[in-house]
C-alpha cells in the first residue's frame, strides 16, 4: 500500500491508523459491493482517502471537509498543512481524487444538484456531534447512496444519529488505536439503505 506521501500528524486531531483491523473493513466493502465511486464526509489528513483509494483499485473518491477548523476545536490542523495534503493526494492519484472544501450544511444544496445518484458507497467520518452525524447521515439519503460506512459508531449519538434515517446496520468492525498515549478500540458501522 502507498502511503509515502502522508503526513502523521503529532498534534491535533487523530487519524485512522495504517493497521489490518482497520483494512479488514474496506477491503470487505470492496468485497461484497465494488465501489467505483465513493463519497468521504470527514478528510482531514488523507489516511482514510488513501485506505480506500489502495483497496478500492476502480474507484475514484469525492471527499469533503473544511481547510480550516472552527475555533472552538482546540488543537486544529494548520490549514496550510491540509492545503498542502490535499496536493499531494491530487498528484498522487490524478483524477481518482477530488476535494471539496466545506462543511456538510453548507454544501448539502450543491451537491444535491450536483451529484444526484452519483455515489454507490460513503465513508462518514466528521464531527462526531448527534446533529452533525444526522445531518450527513441525512446528506447520504439525499444523495441515494446504498452503502455507508461510519467511523465511530461505538459512540451513541453517532450510531443513533445514522439509525434514525433508513440506514440499517449490516455488519460492525472493531479497530485498535493509540492515539496521545491513550488507547481504544474504536468500531465502525457499515449500514444500506
Amino acid at each position: 500500500m502507498n502511503l509515502d506521501h502522508l503526513i502523521w500528524p503529532t498534534e491535533g486531531w487523530g487519524f485512522m491508523p495504517p493497521q489490518d483491523d482497520l483494512f479488514e473493513a474496506f477491503k470487505y466493502v470492496q468485497e461484497h459491493y465494488k465501489p467505483k465511486r465513493a463519497f468521504e464526509i470527514g478528510f482531514c489528513w488523507g489516511h482514510s482517502t488513501t485506505y480506500q483509494l489502495e483497496i478500492f483499485k476502480d474507484a475514484s473518491i469525492v471527499t469533503i471537509g473544511p481547510l480550516a477548523e472552527p475555533t472552538l476545536v482546540k488543537e486544529r490542523p494548520d490549514p496550510e498543512v491540509r492545503k498542502g495534503q490535499i496536493e499531494k493526494m491530487q498528484e498522487v492519484y490524478g483524477k481518482r481524487f477530488k476535494h471539496i472544501e466545506g462543511r456538510t450544511q453548507n454544501l448539502k444544496d450543491s451537491l444535491v444538484r450536483d451529484y444526484p445518484n452519483y455515489f454507490d458507497y460513503a465513508l462518514i467520518d466528521g464531527y462526531h456531534s448527534k446533529e452533525a452525524a444526522a445531518r450527513d447521515a441525512i446528506l447520504c439519503q439525499d444523495l441515494n447512496i446504498p452503502v455507508v460506512l461510519v467511523d465511530n459508531w461505538d459512540q451513541r449519538q453517532v450510531r443513533r444519529a445514522v439509525q434514525a434515517q433508513k440506514y440499517k446496520l449490516v455488519k460492525e468492525f472493531y479497530y485498535e488505536q493509540t492515539w496521545k498515549g491513550k488507547y481504544r478500540v474504536n468500531q465502525m458501522g457499515l449500514c444500506t439503505l
